[in-house]
């Protein structure tokens, strides 16, 4: 019975201290981002969702690094997170807007128009 208590105790250690991670990882992101940082922004994320690839605020990971993706200038990845983001939360109208109009500065009409009848 102690060892089931002791295996379990552990178990809820590396969970939390695995959390802890994600969070920490999750915000420097974010900050990274304000800071303009773009390159080290997509590692925190990528690195936050590959710690916990089940957590539901990876919508949020993988907006925050298409979001730095666009920026340095890789639409075709930023297209790809954006839609990662949007397979969890598929009607959210923010990150529709933002791959909507990725997609029209990759001229890809048809994806812009797509995501804005979505919206519609």
């Amino acid at each position: 019975m102690k060892r089931i208590l002791a295996i379990l105790s552990i178990i809820c250690c590396a969970t939390s201290i695995l959390a802890q991670e994600y969070d920490r990882l999750f915000a420097q992101g974010a900050q990274n981002i304000e800071d303009k940082h773009y390159t080290r922004a997509i590692g925190c994320c990528q690195k936050a969702i590959a710690l916990e690839p089940e957590n539901s605020m990876n919508e949020y990971a993988y907006s925050n690094m298409a979001f730095a993706q666009w920026v340095t200038g890789n639409s075709a990845d930023a297209i790809k997170s954006y839609t990662q983001a949007l397979e969890i939360n598929p009607n959210s109208i923010s990150i529709l807007q933002q791959r909507a109009r990725v997609f029209i500065e990759s001229d890809n009409n048809d994806g812009a128009l797509a995501d804005y009848n979505r919206i519609l």
